[in-house]
This record gives C-alpha cells, sequence and structure tokens, in this order.
C-alpha cells in the first residue's frame, strides 16, 4: 500500500476477519492464572509482531513466563506510547455451555475464556499496529506494544517490565466498553495469624483456642472495614475492605493452634499502601492489647496488581483517547474510575500518563460463556489506531 495520511484509509485497513481468527487463535491457547504458563500465546504474539516487521522480543518476568514487547519506530523523534494489555487470564472454572477454548463464532460474537480480558485487547492492538504499517503511516515517535504475564494474580509481568523502560503515554487494555477509564481501585491483602495452644479437645481449658481468638479479631476488621465507606473517591466511590479466606484446624477432637485468615482491603486513588496496612496493624495491636493470651501478627500478603492510581482528568492523553473514541464510535465515551486493580498503576509509576481503555466489557470477564461483540473488537482497533494517529501522527 502507498504510504497516506488519510484516516479513513487507517480505517479501512482494518478489517474484522483477520481480527476474529487471530482471537481464535489466541483463545484455543490456555495462558491460566494461578497454574498457568503464557510462553505459547507470548510465542505466538512474538510472531505476528514479526511478520508485521516489529522488532520484538521475550523476555521471562518469571521462571517461563515471558513478556513480549514489540516496537514501532517513527521516521521522526518525538514520544514514547506504549500499548500494553495482558497475555493470561483466569482458569475457566464451571459452567461453560461451550468449550471455554474453542473460540466459537456465532452471533456476531466471539466466545471463549480471555475475549473479552485481555486477549480481545491483544487483538485489537494488534489490528491497529498492522493498519499503521500496512498504510506506511507517518509518524513522529516510537510505539511500543507490551504484552505481559502475569497481570490477573500478582502483575509481576508488569512490575518488571516497566524497570528501565521509557514511556510518555501509556494506554492499558482492559475490558472498559470503550470508555476511557482514568482511575482505578488498588488492593493489599494481609495474611493475619493467630497463635493458640493445642490440647485435646475433651480438655478445652488446658489449651487456647486460636479460631475463639480469630473471632476478635473479626469482629474488629467488620467494624474497620465499615468504617471506610466515611471516605469517598470522586470517580470510584469508598474504599473497601472483607476477609475472604479463613483456615484453622486440624481435626475434630483438638484444640486449634493456628488460624489465618486473608483480609482483601481495596484502595482508591489517594490511599498509599503503608498508610493502609498502618492502620491494620493499629486495629490489631488494639485488640491484642485487651487479650494478653493473643498472639497474632500479618505473616505476608497474598499477591495483588498494586496500588491504586489516577491520571489527572486535564492530562493530554485523556483528551486524545476521548477524541479517538468519538470518532470512531460518533459519541463521546465516559469518562470514569474502573472498579477493579491493573497495571495502570506500574506505567503512573515511570511518570506516564496513562488510561484504562479497551473493547469489550468486565461484567463478561471471569464468569462462563465470555465473548467480545465483533464489532465491538473492531472498533478498539480502529480507537487504539486513531489514538496513535493522533498523539504521533497528523490528526
Amino acid at each position: 500500500m502507498r504510504r497516506t495520511d488519510d484516516p479513513d484509509a487507517l480505517f479501512r485497513a482494518i478489517e474484522s476477519p483477520p481480527l476474529v481468527e487471530m482471537l481464535g487463535d489466541l483463545v484455543r491457547l490456555p495462558s491460566p492464572n494461578p497454574g498457568g504458563d503464557e510462553r505459547a500465546v507470548a510465542a505466538y504474539v512474538a510472531e505476528r509482531c514479526r511478520e508485521l516487521g516489529l522488532e520484538a522480543t521475550t523476555g521471562d518476568a518469571l521462571p517461563g513466563r515471558p513478556n513480549v514487547t514489540a516496537r514501532l519506530r517513527g521516521d521522526r523523534p518525538g514520544p514514547v506510547v506504549v500499548l500494553n494489555t495482558h497475555l493470561d487470564t483466569v482458569p475457566a472454572g464451571e459452567g461453560w455451555s461451550a468449550d471455554p477454548l474453542g473460540g466459537q463464532v456465532r452471533d456476531g460474537r466471539v466466545w471463549g475464556l480471555g475475549t473479552s480480558d485481555a486477549k480481545g485487547q491483544v487483538v485489537a492492538m494488534l489490528g491497529a499496529l498492522r493498519a499503521l504499517v500496512a498504510t506506511r503511516w507517518p509518524l513522529a515517535g516510537e510505539v511500543v506494544f507490551t504484552g505481559v504475564a502475569d497481570e490477573e494474580l500478582g502483575s509481576e509481568g508488569a512490575r518488571q517490565l516497566v524497570k528501565g523502560l521509557r514511556a510518555d503515554y501509556a494506554v492499558v487494555g482492559e475490558p472498559t466498553r470503550l470508555r476511557v477509564a482514568i482511575a482505578h481501585r488498588g488492593s493489599v491483602r494481609p495474611r493475619i495469624v493467630v497463635y493458640g495452644k493445642a490440647a485435646h479437645s475433651s480438655t478445652p481449658r488446658l489449651g487456647v483456642n486460636a479460631i475463639f481468638k480469630m473471632g476478635r479479631i473479626l469482629e474488629a476488621l467488620e467494624a474497620y472495614c465499615d468504617g471506610l465507606g466515611a471516605h469517598r473517591h470522586p470517580l470510584i466511590g469508598s474504599p473497601s475492605g472483607t476477609v475472604t479466606v479463613i483456615r484453622g484446624g486440624q481435626n475434630e477432637s483438638a484444640v486449634p493452634d493456628r488460624c489465618e485468615i486473608v483480609l482483601d482491603r481495596r484502595m482508591v486513588p489517594g490511599e498509599s499502601q503503608e498508610a493502609v496496612v498502618a492502620d491494620i496493624e493499629a486495629v490489631l495491636r488494639r485488640v491484642a492489647a485487651a487479650d494478653p493470651e493473643l498472639r497474632l501478627g500479618i505473616e505476608g500478603y497474598r499477591p495483588t496488581s498494586g496500588p491504586a492510581s489516577e491520571t489527572p482528568r486535564d492530562a493530554r492523553l485523556v483528551g486524545v483517547a476521548v477524541e479517538a473514541v468519538s470518532e470512531v464510535t460518533g459519541s463521546a465515551p465516559e469518562v470514569y474510575g474502573a472498579g477493579f486493580g491493573c497495571d495502570m498503576t506500574h506505567f503512573r509509576s515511570i511518570g506516564a500518563e496513562t488510561v484504562i481503555l479497551g473493547p469489550g466489557d468486565i461484567d463478561r470477564a471471569h464468569r462462563p460463556d465470555e465473548y467480545i461483540e465483533i464489532d465491538e473488537l473492531t472498533d478498539g482497533a480502529r480507537v487504539y489506531a486513531a489514538l496513535i494517529r493522533r498523539l504521533l501522527g497528523s490528526t
């Protein structure tokens, strides 16, 4: 194709059939997390990038858990724009009416695990890059596509990726229904352990029941979590907390000498993880001070995607993202705060203006019969292309 700067030509270069085919291929390459392996997906994505003439590399974020990085360099100096999304999915779970790894095309939709979160975003981003390459679109700067591992559990892929990465702007691909998210929640999950003293259950006074003692902790944490509603973020609402896991006891005839819980504390922008942990520790100290038999502590943290994050509403990228969606869909998108956690926080940590933006619906993700509309997949690719064109090329 001849070099062009015609926006219509850029959009015409994005057609649905190749996107649908690629998404079906990716769905059929399992990458569940936990217990998964992104190597097959990473190899497929890297090869598609190399077919476009991009400089594509893979490197392990965790042993056997690769990230993919591919670069499209412009013909003039300019900003660096990162298109980032993740290669892993949650496990399929039960209740599917069709093969979760089938990638079936039916009723104008592609069905299967990861179609909305986030293999659909992988495909839409690659579709945008393919159109930029095919039209030889003049760019002042560089586009860096990154497909990362482990987003669904601990975001180790993004944590490793941003070390030494230069990025002026970053677009994190998650299912937002092509709305522009400029903030998201974060989380911290402490493992709180209470220690008791074992004894035969027929003589409980000779022991210290760790489960009974944990009951006092649970009561105090419930009051702490109920009080979080007093603080509100204008886009996301209040922080929250709840106990999601409890383990205690070995058998029916023994006083339990250990009980463990996991507290899932969801943070909003403006809260720091250090301050949240300090508040939780203060709650635990108050309970322990009232009971000399109570021995407890925080013994580690379950993996999470990290702290909450926010990009200012007046940042250039936010306006450009709104313009790109409006151009493709014909209507201005909502600018909002996402209730879920994601990798945006890691790009914000290196100073990049960042938004969360992608086709698909978070309400279809992490559940049986996940799907993405073919039309929204195609629109997503066109939005990403329009956004790059506005940031690095002519408008």
